[in-house]
Formats: C-alpha cells, structure tokens, sequence
C-alpha cells in the first residue's frame, strides 16, 4: 500500500497509521500483524472523525477508511472482539517485552527506544476495546464472549496504561 500522508493538524494518528503501514509490511510472515494493523488504522479513524475539518483532513480519513474497508469484514467475521483484543495486547506485551529485555540486558539504543516508542502506540491503540463496555457487553456474550468476558480484560487497562507511560518514559530517557 502506498503510505498516506497525513496533515499536520492530525498528528495525533500518525504513529498509528505508521505502525499500520509498517505490520502491512511484516504480515505474510506474522498473520496477527493484519488484526492489529487493523485496529491501529480503525483507532486513528476513530480520532480523525471527531477532529477532521478541513478537505485534507477528510481526504486523509477517507484514505484510512479505504485502507480499513477490505479487510474489516474478514477480521471482524472471524474474531470476536474478545479474540481480536487478545491478539492485540499479546501483541503489545511481545513488543513491551522485547523492548525491555534488551533494556535491563544494558542494550538499550535507538532501536530499543523504538520499541518501546511502538509498543507504547499499540497499548493506546487497545484503548478502543474498553470503550463502550456497558453496551457491547450484552453483544459479545451472545457472539461467544463468554459471561463477563469484557470485564475480563477490563481490569488490564490499568496495566496497560502503566506499561504505555513507562514505555513512552523508557523511549525518551534512552533517546
């Protein structure tokens, strides 16, 4: 796919349209890489929506949602929103794990600092799956969530915010 160009004044989605582009890169050889590349792109949608104005914000956004558009059907008719989030965040703690290892091992340089930069976006990026809770709870019990099955991962936001401030920390203090 050729990279988009986003404008300036939604710099807020870049490095989640970035890290998309970069998984679409890698995902013949990691299959998850699709899934998250997917929720990367439909979280910097969903933050384009509320602030996008002007003709090249939309134009941006509607690149975005051309990008989503195939693949969203095939995602999200296989996965369950439970299923899609835990590929995710397992994703996210591979990437945070990584990242730290090489760091307490006294590896920590640019590439360890992007780690942790990237691992950082994809815990914000899981944000989009505790939203909303109390009314897809009902929704995912039926598609075979299981009972309580948002709240299940409910209670690792906290961890997951921990995880994305000492990444973010980690990549600035090494930088």
């Amino acid at each position: 796919m050729i990279p988009i160009t986003v404008p300036q004044s939604l710099s807020k989605i870049t490095p989640f349209v970035r890290r998309a582009e970069e998984l679409d890169r890698i995902r013949l050889h990691h299959p998850e890489c699709r899934v998250v590349a997917y929720y990367c792109r439909n979280y910097a949608a969903g933050i384009a929506f509320t602030i996008a104005t002007t003709d090249d914000e939309m134009e941006c956004l509607d690149k975005i949602l051309a990008q989503i558009q195939p693949c969203g059907e095939s995602i999200t008719g296989v996965f369950t929103k439970v299923e899609s989030y835990k590929i995710c965040r397992h994703f996210a703690d591979s990437k945070f794990s990584k990242a730290d290892a090489e760091d307490r091992l006294g590896h920590a340089d640019k590439n360890v600092a992007k780690l942790f930069y990237a691992s950082a976006t994809f815990y914000e990026m899981l944000t989009q799956f505790h939203t909303n809770e109390d009314e897809e709870g009902g929704e995912e019990e039926e598609e075979g969530g299981g009972e309580g099955a948002m709240k299940e991962y409910g209670n690792e936001q906290e961890e997951e915010n921990n995880r994305r401030l000492y990444a973010k920390h980690r990549a600035v203090q090494i930088l």
